[in-house]
């Protein structure tokens, strides 16, 4: 791999007074990455002899080196972010660009980025489309009163719900674009939410007998209890959808358990 896959920064790194410090960590990212191929070959041959002392042996020495080949990164990304204070604080998103400029065939170049533009611009229309006819039609049309002119109303109310949501996320995007990784900061913002859809889509399939009003809450509730396990690094972000798609029916039955006991009407019907 290459000392740094931020091609323009790296440029800009080679352009700068930085340049010696620069040139010594490429040559010991290449000293590095000798070491770990031949470490790591070492591994395999071990492996397959079955020689569990080299084995460990090995392992140790991978891992030492893998520390230092990082270690190393570390090194060129302060060089970089001393350089350029604006500069992007993640270089793993320019992994898979790396990738595909270096890797693959001009044409096929081209396809994949029309594609990558093509998916964007399509789930970015249909996201802010969905976002702003649930919002008219759940919220706007049920406090809007009927008249001559509901359906010029509405259309500028979805006009300028599709502007408002749109500048949402882009407050959100500038949000996760401070995360570590692209990669990572998607899986996040999605595992704070998946959860507590996927549990709604459960009650609503599943347990019929629970309320909106119900569901509602226990959403509200599983949701908290989401981000403070996110907030409190309680545990692997992932496992907050597993979270959030069990919380949300135990609560939800819960609080239909105590509303029936309440009224004097439980029965049996989970």
């Amino acid at each position: 791999p290459p000392v740094y896959f931020n091609e323009v920064e790296l440029e800009k790194l080679e352009r700068s007074a930085y340049i010696e410090k620069l040139d010594s960590l490429k040559q010991n990212h290449t000293i590095l990455f000798e070491k770990k191929q031949v470490a790591l070959q070492d591994y395999v041959e071990a492996s397959k002899g079955g020689d569990t002392y080299a084995i460990e042996q090995s392992k140790l020495e991978l891992q030492q080196l893998h520390q230092a080949f990082s270690d190393n990164h570390k090194g060129v990304d302060e060089l970089v972010q001393k350089n350029n204070e604006k500069a992007n604080k993640s270089d793993t998103d320019y992994v898979f660009l790396t990738f595909i400029t270096n890797k693959l065939p001009v044409g096929v170049i081209g396809i994949l980025v029309a594609i990558i533009f093509l998916a964007s611009m399509g789930s970015a229309a249909s996201g802010l489309n969905s976002l702003a006819s649930t919002t008219v039609i759940d919220m706007y049309r049920r406090i809007a009163h009927d008249d001559v002119k509901m359906e010029a109303l509405e259309m500028k109310a979805s006009r300028w719900s599709t502007v408002g949501w749109g500048i949402f996320c882009m407050a959100v995007a500038i949000f996760a674009s401070r995360l570590s990784s692209l990669i990572e900061a998607v899986n996040i913002l999605g595992s704070l939410f998946y959860g507590t859809i996927l549990g709604i889509f459960i009650v609503a399939f599943y347990f019929k007998k629970i309320a909106a009003n119900e569901t509602f809450i226990a959403a509200i509730i599983t949701e908290t209890i989401v981000i403070l396990l996110w907030q409190f690094d309680v545990m692997a972000f992932l496992w907050l959808n597993v979270v959030g798609c069990l919380t949300l029916p135990a609560v939800a039955a819960l609080l239909r358990t105590r509303t029936r006991t309440r009224t004097g009407e439980f029965n049996s019907e989970f």
